[in-house]
């Protein structure tokens, strides 16, 4: 697979994240299969201080041109400060993410 390919079938799951903070560009994780629940992969400093002080985070996912406003009560953030690794779960409402991203 050329790597023009690759860009095409990644570049649908991309997103950027903003926090009253500051923002980072992260990418579609997984989805539920049993639920409408969504996971996107980022680092933890992006999110950090907006989890711990239960501020919003605004999801852009530039493909669709949509945005997703999420209250604290609305997403879960699971990660490690240690390893700056997180992940943000929730419902993506009207963004409308790939099923899967498969590149083989």
């Amino acid at each position: 697979m050329e790597s023009q390919d690759i860009i095409e079938k990644v570049k649908i799951g991309v997103v950027k994240i903003f926090t009253p903070g500051g923002l980072g560009t992260r990418f579609f994780l997984c989805r539920s299969i049993s639920t409408e629940l969504i996971g996107i992969a980022t680092a933890y400093h992006v999110v950090d201080h907006a989890n711990e002080w239960q501020e919003p985070i605004k999801i852009y996912h530039q493909e669709s041109n949509k945005t997703v406003l999420l209250s604290h009560t609305e997403r879960a953030i699971l990660g490690s400060r240690d390893l700056d690794t997180a992940s943000i779960v929730f419902n993506p409402k009207e963004i409308q993410f790939p099923q899967n991203i498969v590149i083989s």
